[in-house]
């Protein structure tokens, strides 16, 4: 199935990695979503999101260097909560969002 999803102007379509489910702290407890306090506490400590390029619009990154330019398939780190949350034909949830809240490649 596809997301059915193509981003218009400088917009990049993401698939961002999910938080997982469980925390183990440092001394080895894991703690499960239902204690949320301390794993909401936690996971808002995260600084970085990290993505998939999923989809580009053509004008999409075309005042980065030719070398950056940006390609379907790759793993980027974006500005926390960056861009809007949208929901594919697949059900799949997608971050839709301008070029600018890309911060990094990854493994360049």
């Amino acid at each position: 199935m596809t997301h059915g999803i193509k981003p218009v102007e400088y917009r990049v379509l993401l698939k961002v990695d999910e938080m997982e489910d469980t925390i183990t702290t440092k001394g080895g407890v894991v703690l499960y979503k239902g204690f949320e306090s301390e794993a909401d506490r936690i996971r808002k400590e995260a600084k970085e999101e990290k993505a998939t390029v999923v989809a580009l619009a053509e004008n999409a990154c075309e005042e980065w260097p030719e070398a950056d330019r940006l390609k379907v398939g790759d793993r980027v780190i974006i500005e926390q909560f960056g861009g809007r949350i949208v929901i594919g034909q697949d059900g799949e949830k997608y971050r839709l969002a301008k070029d600018s809240v890309i911060e990094a490649i990854i493994n360049y």
